[in-house]
């Protein structure tokens, strides 16, 4: 005979539940925008172990990379997503097949081409991380009751989104060792990148001193300001590499631990997670085989701008079934 849980323990349980959600999700947020981002310029402002270092975190670049890009397939596998899939056919399986075909024949068509593709999709994929910034920071809200949030905390996101645009094409550029006549240009990105930022950081100010509630929380507070300082490294430093991977890394564990979240509560129940490392192992693979040439590189770009139109369309909290979805799966937080 069952006998029902005390609902003491069930709060316990929940209350536990949330405290390592968001313990991990500000760990592998922080970690890399600090660690990597920030401080290692900072402590090495010449690069000179940068390389070196990066490669011995190969394993983590690859899993929060590419991996976190193949874990998407596993969407695919859950019926709790097939009805949404159902209704979006053309978002699921038709869109991320005429991404692959458009960067394809950007590539095709001149080197000029791709260039051009590659840097829209660059501003388009920092878009996508820092809405996942607000999906945290809603998430947080939710938890701790504080209501809806402030319209302007998307400005603030938004504000350092383009910041975080035109530090990267700037570092990009450099890298590449710009002619003459391209180094101003190249230094005005930089500063109209400072100039969004700093403009984020006035609009955060102003934010936090008229939202009592926003500023009260801990929780909220400590996401909101990390989603602010996401794409300050790529002002703090030129190196392409330690930049990107410090907001790429934390970005792509975030969306493990929602993955992570969704298989445990789908039909696999309990290997629900393991089924899912292995569904991304596999892409994983496939992807990595994919890059090893030039034109699969541009399939693979491909690709990866179907992973975001994929997700912008299972998050969008506001239509009933994905809310409902999303209510059930992260159940401990609606709790």
């Amino acid at each position: 005979m069952a006998v029902a849980a005390p609902a003491e323990s069930l709060a316990f349980t929940s209350g536990r539940r949330k405290a390592v959600f968001f313990g991990v999700l500000a760990l592998v947020t922080a970690l890399p925008l600090f660690g990597l981002g920030l401080v290692l310029p900072m402590a090495n402002p010449a690069g000179t172990q940068f390389a070196g270092m990066l490669a011995g975190m190969f394993p983590i670049i690859a899993a929060t990379g590419v991996g976190h890009v193949a874990s998407t397939a596993f969407l695919y596998m859950d019926r709790g997503f097939w009805p949404l899939m159902r209704q979006n056919r053309g978002r699921f399986f038709l869109w991320p097949l005429l991404a692959v075909g458009v960067f394809l024949g950007a590539f095709a068509i001149s080197p000029v081409a791709a260039v051009a593709f590659n840097l829209a999709f660059a501003a388009w994929q920092l878009h996508h991380y820092q809405r996942q910034n607000y999906g945290v920071i809603a998430f947080a809200a939710q938890d701790r009751k504080v209501g809806k949030l402030p319209e302007t905390l998307r400005l603030v996101l938004d504000l350092g989104t383009a910041g975080g645009v035109c530090g990267l094409i700037s570092n990009v550029g450099f890298a590449t060792g710009p002619a003459a006549q391209d180094h101003a240009m190249l230094l005005g990105l930089r500063f109209c990148g400072m100039g969004f930022f700093a403009a984020s950081t006035v609009v955060l100010a102003y934010l936090l001193v008229t939202s009592r509630r926003l500023r009260a929380d801990p929780l909220v507070l400590g996401f909101t300001l990390l989603g602010w300082a996401f794409f300050l490294p790529v002002l703090m430093s030129r190196d392409i590499l330690v930049c990107v991977q410090s907001f790429a890394i934390g970005h792509g564990a975030q969306y493990l631990v929602f993955l992570a979240i969704i298989s445990g509560g789908s039909r696999f129940r309990w290997v629900g997670p393991v089924v899912m490392a292995g569904v991304t192992f596999v892409t994983w693979k496939l992807f990595t085989l994919l890059s090893a040439s030039p034109a699969g590189a541009a399939a693979y770009t491909g690709l990866v701008a179907g992973h975001f139109m994929v997700d912008a369309k299972v998050w969008r909290m506001r239509d009933p079934l994905q809310r409902s979805l999303i209510r059930e799966r992260f159940g401990f937080l609606f709790a």
